[in-house]
């Protein structure tokens, strides 16, 4: 009987381990992110869509919220290594916003759409803004703002919706500070 009891509590042990593996101590039971625990990669989060004029939309997804700079090479004479090449800074890219959820298109997001489809593309660019949120609150970790958005995609397959969004520059705003973090172009 001893033996048995030993066993029990060796198993209960090792799942208790692996579930504290599988979820990490990003959370303590019961508290919420921000709560003196910092958001965890494997926390998940809710993005929401404001666009001017129109309400929120909420997405599970979203990629796509930074820049890159070309490098362009160019040769120059280094008195010490004679000719070598230097890279410097070329264009600047926004990355396309691509958001992502499971469920049925939206009419504004769809009418913003058509706007596209239709010719319409000084009445489709709008100024928005992307904010993360905590998947069980409505606290705001980040707020991205982009400026002159127009929606290059919309697509619904399998149950799912995905927007791309070009965009002409991204501000991070900080929350509850109201500054900048990274600035547009």
């Amino acid at each position: 009987m001893r033996g048995k009891r030993s066993l029990s509590i060796v198993v209960l042990c090792g799942v208790a381990l692996a579930v504290f593996l599988l979820t990490g101590p990003a959370r303590l039971w019961g508290q919420r992110v921000g709560e003196g625990v910092a958001a965890a990669a494997s926390d998940s989060f809710l993005y929401r869509l404001e666009i001017d004029g129109w309400t929120a939309e909420l997405y599970d997804q979203c990629s796509g919220l930074g820049s890159r700079t070309d490098i362009e090479e160019q040769k120059a004479i280094d008195e010490q290594y004679g000719l070598v090449w230097q890279e410097t800074p070329g264009a600047l890219h926004w990355d396309h916003i691509t958001l992502k959820r499971d469920s049925v298109i939206s009419r504004p997001v769809w009418e913003w759409r058509r706007t596209v489809e239709q010719g319409r593309i000084s009445t489709a660019l709008k100024t928005g803004s992307i904010i993360v949120l905590g998947s069980n609150s409505s606290q705001e970790y980040a707020r991205w703002i982009f400026t002159n958005g127009w929606p290059a995609r919309l697509s619904f397959n399998q149950g799912a919706e995905e927007l791309v969004i070009v965009h002409d520059g991204l501000t991070l705003v900080t929350p509850g500070t109201g500054g900048t973090a990274t600035k547009k172009r």
